[in-house]
């Protein structure tokens, strides 16, 4: 059970519900395409265009607050969207497309030498 106990945590529940009743719509709709024949690469296509964009945006500022109840929820919803193959099976497990996510932004923020961090004193 999603449980929240601070103002942050019954934001974060809410749009949790959202994004998880928007998911099982757009599952609808991928179940119409794909019934109007939309190829499988087509399918891929607009699953990650929809549906993966929509979860991993800004992913780095709200994953932290995800519960694994919240992590298992999303997980179950793209294994059964493979299973009814509107993506590839090579979709990794959402904690793995979380972790990415936060590398892709700290090597971005490292990488940067006009970043905040470039002129703090090195810690050793």
């Amino acid at each position: 059970m999603i449980t929240a106990n601070d103002k942050v945590g019954k934001h974060y529940l809410n749009n949790l519900i959202i994004l998880l009743f928007n998911f099982h719509a757009r599952a609808d709709v991928l179940r119409v395409l794909r019934q109007h024949g939309l190829s499988s690469t087509s399918m891929n296509d607009v699953f990650r265009a929809t549906v993966l964009a929509k979860l991993l945006y800004c992913v780095p500022a709200w994953s932290g607050f995800c519960l694994a109840v919240d992590r298992e929820r999303l997980d179950m919803f793209v294994r059964h969207c493979k299973r009814l193959r509107y993506i590839d099976v090579d979709i990794p497990e959402v904690a793995e497309m979380f972790e990415s996510a936060d590398e892709a932004l700290f090597g971005r923020v490292i990488r940067n030498d006009k970043h905040v961090h470039s002129i703090m004193p090195k810690v050793h």
